[in-house]
Parts: structure tokens; C-alpha cells; sequence
């Protein structure tokens, strides 16, 4: 018999081994938890999940994913009800890259932008946010373009804000 009927992982990070029975015990759970946190990190946050090597695959619940080589965050379908920002990101030359119908309903602001970003999208594809706060709000100095994507904001507060001396360039919105 090849089966495993038990993990030893030290759970409690106090260098002790924890036995784990296996009953059906979903194994790819356990190894995500062994990985995550470990290995590489990106200055990325989606429903404020840290963006690493273990994880920029899945993100919000499978709809989006990270590309650390092209520095591209997709939405694919995206309809996020997280309730603080919905994106922050410190990646310089960002692209939001927008397939289908995406949508943002937060109670804080929604988007953090640090460095240049643009977000791309084509023929309908669309990012909608809804939030009491700032729709898409720049914290420094930085170049924004909205290129051929359409994007809705919905805020209680100011829609598009800078808080630096922020560029922005809006082609075919």
C-alpha cells in the first residue's frame, strides 16, 4: 500500500512535529500552507491577499492572476465584494489587463495606485467600481492611462484623486 495516512508539519511554528491523520485530508491544501509565505513576494496586493510566488497564479477566488515577468495583473470575470482595497500595487509600468466584465464593490476605496499603471481592455471588456471611498486613487507622482478599457466608478468619494503631481492619460474610455 502507497497511501500516506499521515503528515507531520509543525503547525504551531513552535519546532515541535504535529502528527495529522489523513481521512480524506486534502493534501493540496496542505501543501499551499507549507508554501505560502514562502519564496518571492510582489509589491502587489488583490483583496488585500500579498501577491508571491506561492499564490499570483489564483487570485480573487480564481479570476485573476499576476504575470511578474510582463508586470500584468488580469481580471477575468472579477466580482469582488472585499471590503477594503480591492487593488494596491507598488509595481512600476503595472498593467491591468481587463478580459470581460469585472466589478469592484468595496465600503473602503477601491484601487491604490503607487507607481505608473495603465489599464488595458478591448471590445467591452469593462472594470466597474462601486466604493465609499476614492474610486482610483494615486498616492505620488505617477503616470496613469486607461487604454481602450472602460471603466466605471461609482464613489462617495472622489473618483479618480492624486495625492502627488500625477499624470493622466485616459485613450478611448
Amino acid at each position: 500500500n502507497n497511501h500516506c495516512s499521515y503528515v507531520c508539519l509543525d503547525m504551531e511554528s513552535d519546532d515541535k512535529w504535529d502528527i495529522i491523520q489523513n481521512y480524506g485530508f486534502d493534501f493540496a491544501w496542505m501543501i499551499g500552507l507549507v508554501l505560502e509565505g514562502s519564496g518571492e513576494t510582489y509589491p502587489l496586493t488583490v483583496e488585500g491577499e500579498q501577491v508571491g510566488e506561492w499564490n499570483y497564479l489564483s487570485l480573487a477566488g480564481g479570476n485573476a492572476s499576476y504575470n511578474p515577468s510582463t508586470k500584468t495583473l488580469t481580471l477575468n470575470g472579477v466580482n469582488s465584494t472585499y471590503t477594503g482595497n480591492f487593488i494596491e500595487s507598488d509595481v512600476d509600468d503595472l498593467t491591468i489587463e481587463l478580459a470581460g466584465e469585472n466589478e469592484g464593490n468595496q465600503i473602503a476605496g477601491s484601487i491604490v495606485l503607487n507607481k505608473n499603471t495603465s489599464i488595458a481592455g478591448a471590445g467591452g471588456q469593462s472594470l466597474q467600481i462601486n466604493c465609499a471611498g476614492d474610486g482610483i486613487l494615486f498616492q505620488r507622482s505617477l503616470l496613469f492611462k486607461a487604454m481602450g478599457a472602460r471603466v466605471l466608478i461609482n464613489a462617495g468619494g472622489t473618483g479618480l484623486k492624486g495625492t502627488g503631481t500625477g499624470y493622466c492619460e485616459l485613450n478611448g474610455v
